[in-house]
Formats: C-alpha cells, structure tokens, sequence
C-alpha cells in the first residue's frame, strides 16, 4: 500500500519537475542553453539574420557567432547578440547588449528586462542603483543557468548574458587563476576578465 502511494507520489512530483524545468529553462531568443544545436539555431535564424563566425570560444571550445543585424530578430533595443556553442555544437551561451531606454515599460529597458526575469528565474544578487553600475542576477529552479545583467552608469546600453553552469564554471576558474598569476607577479596594469 504505501509502495504504492509512494509510486504514484514520485510520478506525480516527476511530471511537475518536467514540466517546471521546460516552463523555466533558460531560452534566449527561442533557444534553450544546453539543449539547442548548432544547426537548429542556424537553420532558424539564417532567413532573419546572418551568423558571422567569429572563432573558438576560450571557455566552451566550440565556436562563437554574432548575429549581424540583431535588430532583425525583433526584439526591441537588441543592439549585439553572440551565441557561444561548445565543443559538442550546443548551446552553451547567449550574450546580449541591450538599450536601456528612456523609461522603464519599454522592451529592451534594464528594468523592464529585470522585472521580467524577476518573475520567472530564482534572484541571486542585485544591486539597482539609480545612478552608477547596476547588477542583477538570476538562476533557473534547476540552477544549471546563470543569469547576468550588467550596466554602468554613464553607458546607455547593458549585458544581459544567458550562460550555463559548465561555461560559468569554466569562466570562474580561469578568473581565479588570472587572479592567482596577478598575484604572484608584480602587476601595474588594468586586466580584464572579458568572456570572449
């Protein structure tokens, strides 16, 4: 009796976590991370746009695209988007750059796309200041994508990075080791940790 119970407990819980991980997988322009490949999001894009291959991604070893055009794609204020795919050709990165806009209610506002994110991904840090940089970020329910939004102050533009939990990782490692080869050396320059 309570095998039973148990059973159709466990298929009950399976069949939401199914459902919960599609509803709030992490898909960027129609594409999840860590699912789509590489010729599914050329074959969808290439009447829209044209991906220009920009080479090897240091973090995912697969190859990165930009999208030339992105205002195409019909997202509005989309100025950038580059696809980052690992070695396999899947999906591993989406990074954007968005207009901030004048107000908060416009697509493509750093508010806007905050609230937005805010009422589907789990919060994981933010910093909302009026004025200077602002942060925010977000995670799926199952955590194997990280979300980033980044802004300064002065920059009427921000990222909006989709990026899953093997290229994080991959990112973080090689920061912590820049950071441990600045260290051991004397170092009086500006480095920076660019994704690309």
């Amino acid at each position: 009796m309570y095998n039973y119970f148990f059973k159709i407990l466990f298929t009950a819980f399976s069949f939401i976590l199914v459902i919960c991980s599609s509803v709030f997988a992490a898909n960027p322009l129609g594409f999840e991370i860590g699912k789509a490949k590489y010729s599914d999001v050329k074959r969808e894009l290439s009447d829209v746009v044209h991906l220009k291959n920009m080479g090897i991604n240091k973090y995912s070893g697969g190859r990165m695209v930009v999208a030339d055009n992105p205002e195409l794609l019909g997202y509005d204020g989309l100025q950038k988007v580059t696809l980052v795919f690992d070695h396999k050709n899947i999906l591993t990165a989406v990074v954007m750059k968005l207009s901030k806009g004048a107000d908060s209610r416009r697509d493509g506002g750093f508010m806007y796309a905050y609230e937005r994110l805010s009422e589907k991904y789990l919060p994981v840090f933010k910093n909302l200041q009026t004025t200077g940089r602002m942060t925010a970020g977000f995670t799926t329910p199952t955590r194997d994508v990280h979300i980033r939004m980044m802004s300064s102050g002065i920059s009427d533009v921000f990222d909006l990075q989709y990026l899953s939990n093997s290229f994080w990782q991959r990112y973080e490692a090689n920061k912590a080791t820049s950071k441990d080869i600045q260290n051991s050396v004397q170092y009086t320059g500006l480095v920076k940790n660019n994704l690309f």
